[in-house]
């Protein structure tokens, strides 16, 4: 199957950029890259007072931009911790080839600074989204399955090798350095330590490697929050152009739909298709998530062109698959936050109850694949 918020203010001292022109840019206001980027985009702002900071993740700044009277953009400038974990010639890739296939917001301009794309109107997806009988659930499966059959872009240096490997060996390195040279606000648990992280991923490399599961184009952060509740407009279903005939303004009324777009593609490019679905579902209640999870990849396998006949083992299988790398969606986001530690001590609590949930979540996660891949486990 594989082919070919809030501003974060993350201090930006000490941390290394990937090879760019932008070598200095951890020495610079995100305000002052803002209008940079802007400017070279060709966008005219009259009052920078006007854009708005959104609600946002970690790693990056981001603005809704107003253009003109009914029009706006989000402007998107990198963080030095994006810098850290990705390589500047991927950067703006896969959120081009959403844009060209129309699984993402379309793109207006992008640059070594950042990106800026069209502003689009709507919500971002929760866990609670994510069953069945929600209208955006189908959407979310077919526009997931038609990322994942596209072609990986060439910049990709290794396309047959999963980027989360490569995430967490970055910012294990980078633990690494700051064990040595920062002395930490307080003792950091045993459990953040780069000893003992470095063990977990080995371990997880060695059960996952052999098995060869399938790399895609995948999204890299597929949570709930990356993804966008919008509309469209379709045909209504009786047909005809009186099934549209809006009889107040006797003029077509096109009919609303449910739709979703996926966002932020910053950890984009090769990696497990499981990766993505897992961290679609991890937050589900258990008990619930199995059948959620199966209906999802009945609409995914179907959009990929899996046979009907092949389907339910196809899609046992490939849930079975989804399980054993789940373990990496915690363990990725544990291994993140020992870093953070380092970069905004500040919040020092909230990092580490974050963290201890998630160690947690991988404790248990990881005795499932280990019982699966101890298993009968059908290639």
């Amino acid at each position: 199957m594989r082919k070919a918020a809030e501003l974060s203010s993350f201090p930006s001292e000490n941390l290394p950029v990937s090879s760019s022109k932008r070598d200095s840019t951890n020495l610079q206001d995100p305000d002052a890259l803002l209008i940079e980027l802007l400017d070279s985009a060709g966008i005219s702002v009259k009052d920078m007072n006007s854009c708005k900071k959104l609600s946002a993740g970690f790693c990056n700044y981001v603005w809704h931009v107003p253009t003109g009277p009914d029009t706006s953009v989000v402007a998107k400038v990198y963080s030095p911790l994006h810098s850290l974990r990705t390589e500047s010639y991927t950067w703006g890739l896969v959120d081009k080839v959403a844009s060209d296939n129309m699984l993402g917001p379309k793109v207006v301009h992008e640059s070594d600074i950042g990106i800026i794309h069209e502003f689009v109107s709507g919500r971002v997806l929760e866990d609670n989204d994510m069953f069945v009988n929600c209208s955006t659930f189908r959407p979310l499966a077919l526009k997931l399955s038609r990322l994942h059959s596209l072609e990986i872009p060439l910049k990709f240096s290794r396309p047959e090798t999963p980027l989360i490997w490569e995430f967490l060996e970055r910012m294990l390195n980078e633990i690494k350095r700051k064990e040595i040279t920062e002395k930490p606000l307080r003792p950091i648990p045993q459990f953040l330590s780069s000893s003992n992280l470095e063990k977990e991923i080995r371990e997880c490399k060695q059960i996952l490697e052999p098995k060869d599961f399938s790399v895609v184009l995948a999204h890299g952060d597929c949570k709930p929050a990356n993804a966008m509740k919008t509309s469209i407009s379709v045909p209504h279903k009786s047909g005809g152009w009186l099934a549209n005939l809006d009889p107040r303004r006797g003029r077509d009324k096109p009919k609303q739909a449910d739709d979703v777009l996926l966002i932020d593609f910053e950890l984009s490019g090769p990696n497990y298709r499981g990766y993505d679905i897992m961290k679609l579902f991890r937050k589900l209640e258990r008990g619930i998530r199995d059948d959620a999870l199966r209906d999802f990849l009945s609409i995914y396998t179907e959009e990929a062109g899996i046979d009907d006949s092949q389907r339910n083992s196809y899609v046992s299988q490939l849930q079975r698959e989804c399980e054993m790398i789940e373990p990496l969606t915690w363990l990725e986001a544990v291994t993140f936050f020992a870093l953070v530690l380092y970069i905004k001590p500040n919040q020092w609590d909230d990092w580490i109850s974050l963290a201890e949930s998630r160690w947690q979540q991988y404790l248990t996660s990881k005795a499932q694949m280990e019982q699966i891949a101890s298993s009968s486990f059908s290639e």
